[in-house]
């Protein structure tokens, strides 16, 4: 049998998101907006039927609720990528066409007249051409402002959110269903001796009646297929319909809310039916025992009320010899809940099919709905969608199909207050994968324009800096060679500010009092002293010339009216004199101090040979604070990062944990953030500057927590499906897609992602220095870097 679409063409109007159909019937449509898969635990399946239950509870009377979950297999394209440079490229080259099933949930909120809700239709009824069908305007009018007060309250869930769905729209969902979800001209529905819209031949399996419920019905299980001994995952009832099955399909949930006291009386006539019959059979007596139980339950809760409802499952693939095994899928699927479903003749088909399509539910014959109550009817509603992406920030990849998704840790989450700062911390055990991670992230803010001031250890970062050169300033210690940087530089008098002279004497003192603190009288000296320099020196302004003019000025103390006491030139002038003339002489030679810095937008310190000499690391921290003055705290238009590398062994230095500790405070207050990378969260110290710093991180990047899982929970005040999450966090690192798998904790929201990245990316992360080998090679026979990367994969 075929049925040209043009003649079964049920809407006769739109208006905005409101429709009328040809049956006379009212329908209101909008988006659905639900959580991403694998987020929440079973406390937030229970608050999500609870607020679609409140929603559902506010519906009118004679109102059909017809949730409509539409899953087609797409190829990922990558428009939505930026692709501006080599890596950027690499990556939209990578993943683009890479296969995902793409989800989309509605909502038709249908207004039937009472004909309507209890009729028995037949063929004929989904060909009628009548249209003389009218709908009262006042009733049009009450049910819309009924429905926009439910959704509303609906709207204030946590979890769930709607829209309006536009005209146009509208308009092409209707084309695309009756089109079997093919593009292009309308084709014909074939119902006989195939189901087949197109060239895709279809299948459908319902659930339309109540004997073949299972006898339990909740709102979640436990998710066998992600659940282990460690930890356990929820899902809503119904969820393995959903984004488990990798075909293209259509799960349609309706709730007929009708006459709840004829209902009512309906099952107690069938009780009274069962009763008459059961001696004849034990089913009988099985029967009579449930819906007695049942009634009692109605009796005794007044919130009990009682409703139809339909679900099915439409299928489809382009291959009919597939159209078996997915039968045989989807037949599990309703098995694994105790479930029978329905595969009825091409008739049935007809209903399903055509009573699915938006607006028209309140076509499904009764006799193929199920008698059920409100709350046990929404536990076959599923609430769970893709990974959402955000217009801009990071790309990473979601933990299901391994498509990239955007993540964005910068302005949303500041702007709805999700985070009250931006600083984060990535924590992974030794080789857990950080170094990578970060460079991931490091990266992608350089080209996006962020201003980086990193403090590395153990180079991990080396080949990004050659790849952004024009960006990124990256400067080494390294025995014999100089610094390459001068805090003493600056353009213009103006720019000696109180907090800069106090810098610079900061600076001073650790060449000359090394670790112990000068007092407050030689505090105030070296300030003098400094302004005084710059006073008389208008150029080359440096810390051997500042040393020399010290060493000249013997009556510089009368001059400042500073006693001999406060300020011991002898002392200053032996000690300094290694740094001008003896064993660290080359720190500073003369020269343009400033040159790797022109025009660069982040600086990246490598302090690995600094680690062993506690002059030099503090001299390295203090030009990183000075770095940090000039690229962080002033140019106020400019977003800015201050990270620090295995910052486990940097905060062991007293002086470093205190900068920390004030730049996690106030770093917000210039559009910046700080990002500390470690082992564990227990490398932050447990006392009262720790506590601080952890509670000005909002945005932790958490790997596979091989120990310290109880400290994490603690510190970072975790649900138990956080943890549940955090110990599911596996990587793989064979096969054809290896990736990395983190948790990403955003404020109280916690998600899983993924790491994969292009082969340009992966040779660009490298951070262990026997792995940059072939890089250095490539590099010293005269190629570019991105070059040289290149020449490594086509190897």
């Amino acid at each position: 049998m075929i049925i040209k679409t043009e003649d079964i063409f049920p809407v006769l109007s739109i208006n905005s998101n409101l429709f009328f159909t040809k049956n006379g019937d009212i329908t209101l449509a909008y988006q659905l907006y639900s959580p991403e898969i694998f987020s929440l635990g079973e406390t937030n399946i229970d608050d999500i039927h609870s607020d679609f239950n409140k929603f559902v509870a506010m519906l009118p009377q004679h109102t059909i609720l017809h949730k409509q979950d539409v899953y087609l297999k797409k190829e990922f394209s990558g428009y939505m990528l930026p692709e501006n440079s080599f890596l950027e490229k690499s990556t939209r080259r990578y993943f683009e066409g890479r296969k995902y099933l793409e989800h989309n949930s509605f909502l038709y909120i249908t207004l039937s007249n009472l004909k309507s809700l209890n009729a028995t239709y037949d063929i004929s009824n989904f060909l009628n051409q009548r249209k003389d069908h009218k709908t009262d305007r006042q009733n049009v009018l009450n049910f819309t402002k009924e429905i926009s007060s439910a959704i509303s309250t609906l709207n204030s869930s946590q979890y769930l959110k709607t829209k309006p769905i536009a005209e146009d729209t509208l308009k092409e969902l209707f084309l695309l269903y009756f089109n079997g979800f093919e593009m292009g001209s309308l084709v014909d529905i074939e119902f006989k001796p195939n189901f087949k819209i197109g060239s895709n031949y279809f299948n459908i399996l319902a659930l339309n009646n109540e004997e073949n419920q299972g006898e339990t019905i909740s709102n979640s299980k436990v998710d066998l297929t992600k659940t282990t001994d460690r930890y356990t995952f929820y899902k809503f009832f119904t969820q393995s319909f959903g984004l488990d099955v990798n075909c293209n399909h259509i799960v349609n949930q309706i709730l007929y809310i009708d006459d709840h006291l004829l209902h009512k009386s309906n099952l107690e006539k069938n009780i009274r039916d069962f009763n008459t019959y059961s001696d004849f059979s034990t089913g009988n007596k099985e029967g009579h025992k449930t819906l007695t139980n049942y009634m009692t339950e109605i009796v005794n809760d007044e919130k009990v009320k009682l409703c139809r409802g339909h679900f099915n499952v439409i299928y489809w693939t382009n291959q009919k010899h597939e159209l078996a095994s997915l039968d045989e899928n989807f037949i599990s699927k309703f098995r694994e809940l105790d479930i029978f479903p329905y595969r009825g003749t091409y008739e049935d088909y007809i209903y399903f099919y055509l009573g699915c399509f938006p607006g028209n539910a309140g076509l499904i014959p009764r006799e193929e709905t199920f008698l059920t109550d409100i709350k046990q009817c929404s536990c076959y509603f599923n609430f769970v969608s893709n990974y959402k992406t955000d217009p801009k920030g990071i790309v990473f990849n979601e933990r299901l199909f391994n498509i990239p998704v955007i993540v964005d840790i910068w302005d949303e989450p500041y702007r709805t207050k999700q985070v009250d700062s931006r600083n984060f911390a990535i924590l992974a055990g030794t080789g857990g994968g950080k170094s990578y991670l970060e460079n991931h992230i490091f990266r992608q803010l350089i080209e996006q324009d962020y201003s980086v001031v990193l403090a590395d250890v153990g180079k991990s970062t080396e080949i990004i800096s050659k790849l952004y050169k024009d960006k990124v300033a990256y400067i080494a210690y390294k025995e014999g060679q100089a610094l390459g940087i001068n805090p003493f530089k600056i353009n213009y008098l103006e720019e000696l500010t109180s907090y800069k002279t106090k810098n610079l004497s900061e600076f001073v003192f650790i060449h000359w009092k090394k670790a112990n603190a000068p007092d407050e009288n030689e505090r105030v000296s070296m300030n003098k002293i400094i302004g005084e320099f710059y006073r008389d020196c208008p150029d080359r302004h440096a810390f051997p010339t500042f040393y020399n003019y010290i060493k000249k000025e013997r009556n510089l103390l009368d001059k400042l009216e500073i006693r001999p006491e406060y300020f011991n030139t002898d002392e200053f002038l032996h000690v300094c004199s290694e740094y001008v003339s003896g064993i660290y002489d080359f720190l500073y030679e003369d020269g343009d101090y400033n040159d790797l810095l022109q025009g660069k937008q982040s600086v990246f310190f490598e302090l690995s040979e600094a680690l062993t000499n506690p002059d030099i690391l503090s001299l390295m921290f203090l030009q990183i604070q000075d770095t940090a003055d000039t690229k962080v705290w002033k140019e106020d238009a400019v977003r800015k990062i201050l990270a620090y590398e295995e910052a486990a062994k940097l905060m062991k230095f007293d002086n470093v944990l205190r900068a920390i500790d004030y730049g996690a405070q106030t770093i917000r207050k210039y559009q910046g953030a700080l990002g500390l990378v470690l082992q564990t969260i227990d490398n932050i110290p447990k006392n009262e500057v720790g506590t601080a710093i952890i509670n000005n991180i909002h945005n932790f990047f958490v790997f596979e927590p091989k120990k310290g899982i109880e400290s994490l929970k603690e510190r970072l005040n975790l649900s138990p499906h956080d943890v549940n999450q955090l110990l599911s966090v596996r990587s793989n690192l064979t096969g054809e897609h290896r990736y990395t798998e983190f948790a990403h904790i955003l404020g109280s929201k916690t998600r899983c992602l993924r790491l994969e990245t292009s082969k340009e990316c992966y040779y660009s992360y490298l951070s262990e220095f026997e792995d940059k080998i072939p890089i250095f090679n490539e590099l010293e026979k005269g190629n570019t870097i991105e070059q040289a990367i290149l020449n490594l994969i086509k190897l």
